[in-house]
């Protein structure tokens, strides 16, 4: 006598349910094929009527249900073990806020802008593109930015907007610069036109008739326009100083830009002086212009000058020469 095994309906599957599911038909995790038996409960969870499990009645967990057919001597009962992973709702996070951003920063994390998110979801660009966080910045154009990650399992897909601001990075270039001719002893005068308004911090180095390194000023630009000065002592000798700026910080948003061939020339010149030995006057007639004559005078260099004179007994006893 031949008797037919039990068949319980091949090896169980594993069902991927909604923790929001109130009935999940177990017999969708055998082949179809099974006998006629009874499922057992194997983790007790109460949640089990016949073939049909609630999963909102114990939440999010795995839970494994065993259909046993019993077979007819001498052939064994035959088993087969189904399990569901009850799976929450997905939770793409809460977005913490806009924040603003140096492109210097170089990298952002995207997922710092979110907290209690899922792991393992999907970031999309504004054009819907997957990106890989963390971004790079470094070359992104001053604006806000959209990226949305979204989470999906068995239940559905939640997804959370988050955005940043890109902030400028200052820039000063040499044609933004200009410094007039300094005389020994005095302030040069560093002129900045054509700039975006704001505070910043410049960082400069000194070469040539003047060296020094590592020297920082901080000037306003309103309309464009703005000023500072290098002190008379940072230039102690006549001739050509390069300076040559490195660094440039907007003090409110603290983006900074590193500066490579931004230099231009500061002329220190020497004082004009003249003294006695210098000035000869001969005699004139009454009535004839009296001419004073320059000469040897070492420490007056080339140039057109303007002086200022005295004569006591003369009408009027003060003057002015032309050039």
């Amino acid at each position: 006598t031949i008797i037919q095994a039990a068949n319980s309906g091949g090896v169980g599957q594993t069902l991927n349910v909604c923790v929001t599911s109130t009935s999940v038909d177990l017999f969708t995790g055998l082949d179809g094929t099974q006998g006629t038996g009874a499922w057992n409960d194997d983790n007790a969870t109460g949640a089990l009527i016949a073939n049909v499990f609630n999963p909102s009645a114990v939440g999010v967990g795995t839970y494994n249900f065993t259909y046993t057919v019993v077979g007819t001597s001498p052939c064994a009962n035959s088993s087969s073990t189904v399990t569901v992973i009850v799976n929450p709702q997905p939770n793409a996070g809460t977005f913490t806020g806009i924040v603003s951003l140096c492109p210097s920063v170089g990298v952002l994390d995207l997922a710092t802008l979110l907290t209690g998110q899922n792991s393992g979801g999907v970031w999309t660009d504004s054009s819907a593109l997957v990106v890989t966080s963390p971004i790079t910045i470094i070359n992104f154009a001053p604006g806000t930015y959209s990226y949305t990650y979204s989470v999906t399992n068995a239940c559905t897909t939640d997804t959370e907007v988050v955005q940043f601001t890109i902030l400028a990075n200052p820039i000063i270039s040499t044609v933004n610069i200009t410094i007039s001719p300094a005389c020994l002893g005095s302030n040069a005068i560093v002129n900045l036109n054509g700039m975006v308004d704001g505070t910043y911090t410049i960082s400069y180095d000194l070469s040539g008739a003047n060296t020094l390194s590592g020297q920082t000023a901080t000037v306003t630009i309103t309309a464009g326009i703005g000023n500072f000065n290098i002190p008379a002592a940072s230039l102690p000798n006549i001739g050509t100083t390069v300076i040559t700026f490195t660094n440039i910080l907007n003090t409110v948003t603290n983006c900074s830009s590193s500066l490579t061939n931004v230099a231009t020339q500061i002329q220190v010149r020497p004082l004009a002086d003249i003294d006695s030995a210098n000035l000869s006057v001969a005699n004139v007639c009454f009535g004839n212009s009296v001419v004073v004559n320059i000469a040897n005078a070492v420490n007056l260099p080339d140039g057109v000058y303007q002086f200022n004179y005295s004569i006591p007994n003369a009408t009027p006893t003060t003057g002015v020469t032309g050039n």
